[in-house]
């Protein structure tokens, strides 16, 4: 027999890996597109990236913030 917690932990341990995953496609196309753009507005990138990416729609703040970190790196 599985408790609803157990149930209720499985989907907020799926939520992060979702999470994740989409942090990690943020980033890999970011950088694709830089490496062969080299110069772009943000405006541009997060337009671009939001077109690249096709499973699903990302967040303007999510694409900014992945923009900073990979900066900061």
């Amino acid at each position: 027999i599985i408790g609803l917690g157990t149930i209720v932990r499985a989907a907020a341990v799926s939520k992060k890996l979702a999470e994740k995953e989409r942090e990690f496609a943020i980033d890999a196309n970011i950088i694709k597109l830089m490496k062969t753009k080299r110069v772009f507005g943000i405006d541009k990138i997060i337009e671009e990236v939001t077109k690249m990416i096709k499973v699903f729609t990302p967040q303007t703040r999510d694409i900014k913030s992945s923009i900073e970190r990979l900066i900061a790196k």
